[in-house]
């Protein structure tokens, strides 16, 4: 898939409204499906916003599947529905956090020796 190229049924008026709604930053998700070495197909995700990094993080330890659930919910922009039925230990599921986790901010520090 090229990247102008948008999944089936997603339009630009979409992607826009996306970007709006995930401070600009939007991408295309293919989802792997390595055990069977095909895919799952592909998904629109975005930067996940505050609340749903702080949903993660608070449930991560406790519950880690709800955890999940709400970084999933946080970023992907479509196929909630088929990810809510899921199978939540299957390589789809996984293959779904794997994206939402890759959509998390992540800083860099530099560390000297004192």
């Amino acid at each position: 898939m090229e990247a102008t190229q948008l999944p089936e049924g997603v339009t630009p008026e979409m992607v826009e409204e996306f970007k709006k709604k995930h401070q600009g930053v939007v991408k295309c998700a293919k989802l792997l499906d390595p055990e069977n070495g095909g895919d799952f197909g592909f998904a629109i995700v975005g930067k996940p916003g505050v609340f749903a990094i702080n949903q993660f993080d608070k449930l991560v330890d406790k519950d880690p599947l709800k955890a999940k659930l709400a970084l999933i919910n946080g970023t992907f922009c479509t196929r909630k529905e088929e990810i809510k039925t899921c199978d939540q230990a299957g390589n789809f599921f996984a293959a779904c956090f794997d994206a939402a986790a890759q959509m998390l901010p992540v800083g860099k520090a530099e560390l000297k020796n004192l």
